[in-house]
């Protein structure tokens, strides 16, 4: 279950059902979770018998997840984790990830301002059935890039959370991953 069978986001590996990390090279096994109105996380350190649980009454508690992550890593196991830096990009080369990503419960459209990503995100509904349609929208979120193709969101509720862009082998942007999923650039 914790063997990593794929790169995801920030480093990141994805076992089966696990994220696979390291911080100070030892080994996180993670898993993020939410439904309507709830959102949780899971955080195990095996070769410091630590484990981390955060369970939230928010849509949107993945920030306070983060942060409440962060903060028991670094009281209870003295690991500072440290997010990326910003990099400029130049204003010719963001305009080619503008567009619209999208998956069956969502589209992002990504539109640049000021050397930074705004994405509009609409929430398509169909939870818990196929009838449901959400009650209101997602806030939009900005981004700015920490490496090439790669975002780190800077507004609540969704800061620090790590995004990447993905080409294919002619170097064409087909797909945006955010949220631990993967939405297809529509043409």
């Amino acid at each position: 279950l914790q063997t990593p069978l794929f790169n995801t986001t920030g480093g990141k590996k994805i076992a089966l059902a696990w994220f696979i990390n390291k911080v100070n090279n030892k080994k996180i096994i993670s898993h993020l979770g939410g439904t309507l109105g709830q959102t949780s996380s899971l955080q195990i350190m095996p070769s410091e018998k630590f484990a981390s649980i955060i369970l939230t009454n928010s849509s949107y508690g993945t920030s306070l997840c983060s942060e409440i992550s962060k903060f028991t890593i670094k009281t209870f196991l003295k690991i500072d984790s440290t997010k990326p830096k910003i990099i400029k990009i130049k204003k010719e080369e963001i305009s080619q990830y503008s567009g619209r990503y999208a998956d069956s419960i969502g589209t992002f459209d990504v539109k640049t301002q000021n050397g930074k990503l705004i994405v509009k995100i609409t929430d398509k509904g169909g939870f818990p059935t196929p009838k449901n349609k959400p009650t209101q929208q997602p806030p939009s979120l900005t981004a700015a890039f920490y490496a090439k193709d790669k975002i780190i969101a800077l507004n609540v509720p969704y800061k620090d959370t790590l995004g990447e862009f993905l080409r294919d082998n002619k170097d064409n942007i087909l797909w945006l991953r955010l949220f631990s999923r993967i939405y297809k650039k529509e043409n």
